[in-house]
């Protein structure tokens, strides 16, 4: 049967008495849930079909917060669960140092955000399933920044559309959706185009700069911007009354079907 709760442990820092700082656990909850959503969307392939609730929570030392998956109609019971299976996979695909060349990156770095805290804002942290216990340390997000690491880098153009624009504190980064290939490109400029990349929000671009390869991936993750370049929406592309006319000595004496003849034998 497979397991529909998880519990998340977390121990505070000693000079806090053991005791865990708000924002601190809030992150971490928001960091689980994120993870364990894109688990749901990526075991059930691409669709939501499950929420977490709340079931448990304690504040006695250390501090454990347990989740339960509940599932809308119609899933089959034999796929319950499955969203806690795929991420405790990917937990045990990353501490055995076997991680798949197909694995999904959005969720290893979820992963990583959950581990990161450790020894810095946390004195420690756990997952729990069943009677299986995943310590979440600093010896996994440094696994998964020594795998993220491996990447090529080259030149490229890419089209799409913008989204997620966020200029504040000079972060200059925005996300394009691709026509095709990835899902989702994150995009980082210089601020001698933040004019240029407000004016393309929602709109249809070409971004052309350094683009960032995974090690085994297809498409970028990532593009350091040196171009954008913004296309004209379809209500404001000219059509045929806009250009009739528009060069009336183009044939200079010469009839069109002589013209397009003479176009017709360039081409071979």
């Amino acid at each position: 049967m497979t397991a529909e709760r998880i519990t998340l442990v977390v121990d505070g820092l000693e000079k806090d008495n053991g005791d865990v700082r708000l924002e601190v656990f809030v992150e971490e909850l928001q960091k689980l849930q994120a993870a364990l959503a894109r688990a749901d969307k990526t075991s059930s392939g691409g669709k939501r079909r499950s929420y977490f609730a709340v079931v448990g929570l304690s504040h006695s030392s250390p501090a454990t917060v347990e989740l339960e998956a509940r599932y809308t109609n119609g899933v089959p019971y034999a796929l319950r669960g499955q969203a806690f299976s795929h991420f405790f996979g990917l937990i045990d695909s990353v501490e055995n140092g076997v991680i798949p060349d197909d694995v999904d990156y959005g969720l290893l770095e979820d992963l990583r955000a959950l581990s990161a805290p450790v020894g810095t804002k946390l004195r420690a942290a756990t997952l729990k399933i069943d009677s299986r216990i995943f310590s979440l340390t600093e010896k996994i997000a440094k696994k998964i920044d020594e795998h993220m690491a491996d990447q090529e880098h080259c030149f490229s153009t890419v089209e799409g559309t913008l989204e997620k624009i966020n200029i504040h504190a000079e972060a200059n980064a925005f996300t394009i959706y691709p026509d095709v290939g990835a899902k989702r490109i994150a995009c980082h400029f210089p601020p001698s185009l933040v004019d240029k990349a407000i004016s393309a929000v929602s709109r249809r671009i070409a971004v052309t700069g350094l683009c960032a390869y995974r090690k085994f991936a297809d498409f970028p993750h990532h593009i350091n911007v040196d171009d954008i370049e913004i296309y004209h929406s379809e209500d404001q592309l000219a059509n045929f009354d806009d250009i009739l006319g528009l060069a009336p000595g183009l044939t200079v004496g010469t009839t069109s079907e002589a013209l397009i003849r003479e176009i017709r034998n360039g081409w071979e």
